[in-house]
């Protein structure tokens, strides 16, 4: 459970990232600073009605995965975005909904560049969030882009 919470937050936090056009030291110090004050955590989360207001529990996070998850895809972007855009058919990542952007990126890393995860379990998470955050097509589509990135590798 705490992995799918920890998962569930750096999704959030990378379209945090993708919105602000932040790097993840200035989210992660957000981060921190929104938990010292005992304020909302998802208050830094600003006003999408894609991201999910609900109180999450730094207890229930596991931070080390959050921090490291955050820094790889910050560190590894580019090769991420080549892998995803690689898969768009008549798209660019600037017309992708930005959820479904951090959401690929997200499972696009544990797919390329973590070992800690299967990828199936991966690709499931992300449909998952998609399910949660993105439109009706959103859980479909992820599937298909990560469905291809894992078959690559």
């Amino acid at each position: 459970m705490k992995r799918k919470k920890s998962r569930e937050m750096t999704m959030q936090l990378l379209f945090e990232m993708i919105i602000k056009k932040e790097n993840y030291m200035e989210i992660i110090n957000t981060l921190r600073e929104a938990s010292e004050d005992e304020e909302d955590i998802n208050g830094i989360l600003g006003e999408k009605k894609e991201i999910d207001k609900e109180r999450i529990d730094l207890d229930e996070v596991d931070l080390e995965y959050l921090i490291h998850t955050l820094k790889g895809v910050q560190e590894n972007i580019e090769v991420l975005d080549e892998h995803i855009e690689k898969y768009l058919k008549n798209w660019t990542l600037n017309r992708l909904a930005k959820v479904d952007l951090a959401i690929l990126r997200l499972c696009s890393y544990e797919i390329l560049f973590s070992n800690e995860v299967p990828n199936n379990v991966a690709i499931n998470e992300a449909v998952e969030l998609a399910k949660k955050y993105g439109d009706d097509k959103s859980p479909a589509f992820i599937n298909a882009i990560l469905d291809k990135i894992a078959k690559q590798i």
